[in-house]
């Protein structure tokens, strides 16, 4: 009964072939298999590592959308019933409550043609994105806006898009949230645990 083994020319040739294998010489044999299953796959992997670099550097031929995440966390007095949000126009808004008495903003931000991780890490750490807070205590208002005035983005002498989404969590004692001068309708967006 044939199992369909070719077996290589080494191992037809292996020296203890006639003595029956055992503990002491199986090592050799496994070791002569595996150089062969080796020289065999490389005939194969070189054209599988071709197709796969160039599936790879398609993707990177044809622009894609690059997103990352950022978060900042603030701490309103127990008086401020208002958040004030002054972010950048069209962002994405999602507001849910939370227990504590911190605010986290988590921003998404997604850079489109011509951006790429990297340059996007860089305008992270660079401050692009920071958010500040600051309390205005007499309206009972708490402000989070952009650190800095955003400007239009260019990268390589195009210009470059950018989206914002945010994800903020709220502390129970803010009642309000305001976008840009508009109040949220929060009871849809978010519920009190």
């Amino acid at each position: 009964m044939k199992l369909g083994i070719s077996w290589p020319k080494t191992v037809k040739t292996f020296p203890f072939w006639g003595q029956g294998l055992n503990w002491n010489n199986s090592w050799l044999l496994v070791a002569v298999l595996m150089q062969e299953h080796k020289k065999r796959t490389m005939k194969h992997l070189f054209p599988l590592s071709l197709l796969l670099s160039l599936v790879f550097l398609g993707q990177q031929l044809f622009a894609q959308d690059i997103s990352g995440m950022h978060f900042q966390s603030f701490r309103p007095s127990m008086a401020c019933e208002i958040l004030n949000l002054e972010l950048p126009a069209g962002a994405e808004i999602s507001v849910k409550y939370a227990k504590g008495s911190r605010l986290r903003v988590d921003q998404v931000i997604t850079l489109g043609d011509g951006g790429s991780l990297r340059v996007l890490e860089f305008l992270i750490k660079k401050g692009r994105y920071e958010l500040v807070g600051e309390e205005q205590t007499q309206e009972q208002v708490f402000l989070v806006k952009m650190a800095k005035v955003p400007s239009d983005l260019v990268l390589a002498k195009k210009s470059c898009s950018e989206e914002y989404s945010y994800q903020i969590t709220l502390p129970p004692h803010i009642k309000y949230v305001q976008y840009n001068g508009a109040l949220l309708d929060i009871a849809l967006s978010a519920s009190k645990q």
